[in-house]
């Protein structure tokens, strides 16, 4: 089960000091940290988002008219401020692109949070062996060293076990109907309203000939089928779904993938072939099949779109019927929101910006409404929610969320306090509005999974915004609105509404949603530090739900979470561990208790349980201390560089095969 935040008590920001010396209080009502709202409250939201908006103003004006100088805010933060009082470079905290072997991780990609945990790296003091260490804290170096190698070589193993596509594929047969019509229900009743790829009648058209006469229906039809009843293998939660059908739909996705990659032939550069691509980047996502690579194969997706000249609105050409007119605008609606996803994640610019393109967004209808016998298409009012309500939705927030990869991701990135503000704005306002545009379907209950993966796929861009600014909120209070506004959306993105499909991909994928629980935990631990740092490690008792509660609450969800992930075959060993560390720094001692000692006792007990799971994925002995054939302990060096594995240095993320495959 998903944790639901509860709500936090206000708290007041510390008092700043002007340049003359005088204490300048910011009072109460200039900053508070109110609690996260929910999603059904529009217009309380939009009136609490004017109101911070309003403060951050009358703040930055109040310190400005004070002349309070560069030395007053961290060095290495204040460069580059201007007179808004936000950094014209983002670039805050070593937050710059990081060339790691043969990968480039841009600025909204995970790895620049991850330098935050060195704010207890000073604590472990663990790079070398140190004289004054006693035999129990060397003795859990050791074999924290041992469990690491441990988990490396068991990932290993699991990869080698998995297919690739250098490998011969063969092909598996499609499960029984009655399987593989819930299975395909699932994907056209969760993703389709979010991503159109299909014209949901047409396919359903050739979904039944395919079943009729299998050997007769061509390759890129069967592709299709295939591609969607793996989509819907991804989210089900029923126990009718058998292992083997779990297995068959990785192997479906390869053999999509093998067809694409073959030499190319006209039948690849259609609309079949679009959307064969898109369903095949959506299943490698949700299937945790190389997630990591989307960016790269976005590449292909995209020029061949623009080849088939989608990038510009089928009003340009005469001979389209208005149903292919309407399906090209859809594809590259979803390709565009593939893009900015893809981006994000990779830490990379966009492959297409909004001036490479014309193509108007979709029409306000259903699918019903368009087939090749219509000549003329009224699009419903907005007001009226249509299947395509919700990709309309997205795509009028495709600018903003474009202009964030651009300011963030680009050879100069820099921004002004007026641009944050706006941004966040705009990107907030489309999260408290996005549940409107979700079609209700009281037969299959996915509203709830739609609002998710929507509000999932806009809610991210303010997190990747703010966290550059958010780590410096100890150094100044002008940047406590990004560390609120970190925070809130961290904290939606971590528990959002109840749905078990929805629950099963966030807890299964890769890409999109592995990258959402790496960047919430990051986002919230990284809080929990700051407030360690600001109040002390030993509180006086609060009410229960005091904020760090909340935050110690938050950060144990988070850890539950990535527990839960490897027991979906995730070999993310790391982020288990750093959590665990983080929630004992957060822990009170006890007289003449060691600090250092209990910080790598709980990352010790995080490798083994951790460990534990990865054997039992594999079918060994469950057991943390089981010695196969594979290991040999006496090649480690008994020494353990923490500082490592606290920030981001080596790293082994998947480069080939399954992104759930990769190290943190």
């Amino acid at each position: 089960m998903l944790l639901v935040t509860p709500q936090q008590p206000s708290e007041p920001v510390p008092a700043v000091t002007d340049s003359s010396g005088n204490s300048a209080v910011l009072a109460r009502e200039n900053m508070r940290w109110d609690p996260p709202q929910e999603l059904n409250e529009p217009s309380r939201q939009d009136d609490r988002i004017n109101e911070l908006e309003s403060r951050l103003r009358t703040l930055a004006e109040h310190l400005l008219s004070r002349s309070i100088p560069k030395q007053s805010v961290d060095t290495s933060a204040a460069e580059g401020l201007g007179q808004s009082g936000y950094a014209s470079n983002p670039v805050l905290h070593g937050a710059k692109p990081i060339l790691n072997k043969s990968r480039l991780f841009g600025r909204t990609h995970w790895t620049n949070d991850v330098p935050e945990f060195k704010r207890i790296s000073e604590y472990m003091n663990i790079e070398k062996n140190e004289a004054t260490d006693n035999e129990r804290v060397k003795s859990l170096k050791s074999e924290i060293h041992v469990l690491l190698q441990k988990c490396k070589l068991l990932a290993k193993a699991i990869k080698a076990s998995r297919p690739t596509r250098c490998l011969p594929v063969i092909e598996p047969q499609l499960p029984e109907r009655y399987l593989a019509d819930t299975m395909a229900r699932l994907y056209i009743s969760r993703f389709e309203s979010v991503f159109r790829i299909l014209h949901i009648p047409s396919f359903w058209i050739e979904y039944q000939s395919y079943w009729r006469d299998p050997a007769n229906v061509d390759g890129a039809t069967k592709f299709k089928i295939q591609l969607v009843i793996a989509l819907g293998c991804s989210i089900d939660h029923e126990s009718h779904s058998p292992e083997q059908v779990q297995s068959a739909a990785c192997q479906w996705v390869y053999a999509a993938q093998a067809w694409l990659s073959a030499p190319l032939e006209k039948n690849r550069i259609g609309i079949s072939g679009i959307q064969i691509q898109c369903l095949l980047i959506l299943a490698r996502q949700c299937l945790s099949i190389s997630g990591d690579l989307i960016w790269v194969a976005m590449g292909t997706l995209v020029r061949t779109a623009m080849q088939m000249g989608l990038h510009l609105d089928p009003s340009h050409f005469d001979d389209l019927s208005v149903s292919d007119a309407e399906l090209r605008r859809r594809l590259w609606a979803t390709i565009m929101e593939l893009n900015v996803q893809a981006s994000l994640d990779a830490g990379m610019p966009p492959i297409v910006s909004i001036q490479d393109f014309d193509t108007k967004p979709p029409s306000n209808i259903d699918d019903t409404d368009m087939d090749d016998s219509i000549q003329k298409i009224s699009p419903k009012p907005h007001t009226v929610v249509t299947e395509t309500s919700l990709q309309i939705f997205l795509s009028d927030c495709l600018r903003p969320r474009l202009d964030i990869l651009r300011m963030m991701n680009g050879l100069d990135p820099g921004m002004s306090q007026d641009e944050v503000v706006a941004l966040t704005s705009e990107i907030s306002n489309h999260c408290n509005k996005s549940r409107g545009f979700v079609k209700k379907n009281v037969e299959t209950g996915s509203d709830v999974f739609r609002h998710n993966l929507a509000d999932l796929l806009i809610r991210r861009f303010l997190l990747s915004l703010h966290r550059p600014w958010a780590c410096t909120a100890h150094t100044g209070p002008l940047f406590y609105y990004s560390r609120k506004i970190s925070y809130d959306t961290a904290a939606t993105l971590l528990s959002p509404p109840q749905d078990d499909n929805f629950t099963r991909l966030l807890l299964r994928g890769s890409g999109i949603f592995k990258n959402r629980i790496i960047h919430v935990s990051l986002a919230l631990a990284s809080e929990l530090l700051i407030e360690i740092q600001d109040k002390g490690s030993n509180p006086v008792t609060q009410q229960p739900w005091d904020y760090r509660s909340m935050l110690v609450a938050a950060v144990q969800e988070a850890r539950q979470q990535s527990a839960q992930r490897m027991q979906f075959g995730e070999t993310n060993v790391k982020l288990h561990m750093k959590l665990s560390v983080v929630l004992i720094r957060a822990e009170s001692l006890l007289p003449g208790q060691s600090l250092q000692e209990k910080m790598i006792q709980s990352a010790k007990d995080s490798l083994q349980t951790s460990y534990a799971t990865i054997q039992a994925n594999m079918g060994l002995p469950v057991s943390p201390l089981y010695d196969g054939e594979t290991f040999n302990i006496g090649d480690f060096s008994p020494l353990l560089d923490f500082d490592d594995i606290l920030n981001a240095a080596d790293l082994a993320l998947d480069e080939a095969t399954a992104s759930s495959s990769s190290m943190f």
